[in-house]
């Protein structure tokens, strides 16, 4: 769960998913947690600094799936960027072989 608190886009990346919900936590654990920071205490596992409103806190609770399911789920992410890595790659190897292709044929106008 440290992992999760400390990484907004992985936070995000498993809401999307359905790995877990966040809520908003209401009035009075806002002000217990806002204590408990300027008390220099550590916020329970599941709670998370607001990233839209400043002394807010949000709770991050894990949907109940399955050991496989969210292992699929897990799966399907991964392939999701290795998919973005692979269009990437892709991108960046046409790009080469065009700079290749142009710098011979001027090369070879050069030579004339």
């Amino acid at each position: 769960m440290h992992v999760i608190n400390n990484n907004p886009l992985l936070r995000e990346e498993l809401q999307k998913a359905g790995l877990i919900s966040i809520q908003e936590c209401t009035d009075e654990e806002n002000t217990l947690f806002d204590a408990m920071v300027a008390a220099n205490k550590a916020l329970p596992s599941d709670v998370v600094p607001s990233e839209t409103y400043l002394n807010k806190y949000s709770r991050i609770t894990p949907c109940d799936i399955s050991d496989s399911g969210e292992l699929n789920m897990i799966v399907m992410l991964l392939l999701r960027h290795v998919q973005s890595i692979k269009n990437w790659v892709t991108y960046f190897g046409v790009l080469s072989v065009l700079s290749m292709i142009l710098t011979i044929v001027l090369l070879l106008l050069k030579l004339r």
